[in-house]
Formats: C-alpha cells, structure tokens, sequence
C-alpha cells in the first residue's frame, strides 16, 4: 500500500506542476524575461559651459582667451556648450546691467545637425556707444529653464 500512495503522490505532483507551468498566452518568440530599463542621467539636456571672451571662432568657441574683464568699446562675445539637446532646443540669453535691468535678449534654436552629444551656440552685444563702466551679468536659458548666470565687467 505505501508504493500505492508513493505512485499516486507522485502523478499528483507532476499533474499540478504542468498545470502550473502551461502558458496560455501565444507563442510570440519573445524572451520570457523582463528588462528594467533606468534612464541615464548623464543625457539630460544641460547647459555645460558659458564663457565670455571678445572674439569667436568658426566652431562658436572663445578665441584668444576666456575673460570676463571687457573694455568700453568691446564686442561681447559668449559661447554656450550645450549636451544632449534634442534638435530644436533653444538657447536664450539676457543681457543685464548691476541693477538686473535687461539691455537685451536673444534666442537660437539649436540645429538639428548640431544637436544631440554637444553643441556650442554664439551669442554677442555691442553698444554703439561706448559701455558705461560697471558689472554686468549674462543669464542663460535651455529651453525657457535658466541654466546660471554669469558675470563680467567693463572698464575704462
């Protein structure tokens, strides 16, 4: 009688095994695993460097050297690094004096060929007068979402 019981413990044991392995969805050839995916932070769109100087080059990068120290009649020239933009992104700029009053604004959409790991958009300001003396400061935007401020002077 116990080879009895063993056998039918058994076929019970296998019987509830197939039922709860049957799988009733159809065959798609999908892999029966599940892929986490998390995203990458370091792809976020982002403003990544703002540098001022008084010329720029054919890659809308600062040539003959970063400052932020500008004479009365200068051009200002600012070259903003962007990553990871999608194409259409836009850079805006506001162009203050020390009291936060606006002299001017601007704005580029990024170009589509440009956008994507890293992009360098070229900004500029000339007074036709000369600049009066005093601090000023540059705000940046990616996308209307300001991206920081930077600071500079003229000086006679």
């Amino acid at each position: 009688m116990s080879y009895r019981r063993t056998l039918i413990v058994a076929a019970l044991t296998v019987a509830t095994v197939a039922g709860c392995s049957k799988n009733d969805s159809p065959d798609d050839g999908a892999p029966d695993s599940v892929t986490i995916v998390t995203p990458d932070i370091s792809a976020t769109a982002r403003v990544a460097a703002m540098e001022l100087g008084r010329a720029v080059d054919s890659m809308k990068n600062i040539l003959g050297g970063v400052t932020s120290n500008f004479g009365a009649n200068d051009t200002l020239y600012l070259s903003v690094r962007s990553e990871n933009t999608a194409p259409g992104s836009t850079v805006a700029v506001r162009w203050m004096n020390a009291a936060g009053e606006t002299i001017d604004s601007t704005a580029q959409q990024i170009a589509a060929g440009a956008a994507s790991a890293a992009a360098s958009t070229e900004f500029h300001i000339k007074k036709a007068t000369a600049w009066p003396e005093g601090k000023y400061q540059v705000e940046v935007f990616l996308d209307n979402v300001s991206q920081g401020i930077k600071e500079f002077e003229v000086k006679h």
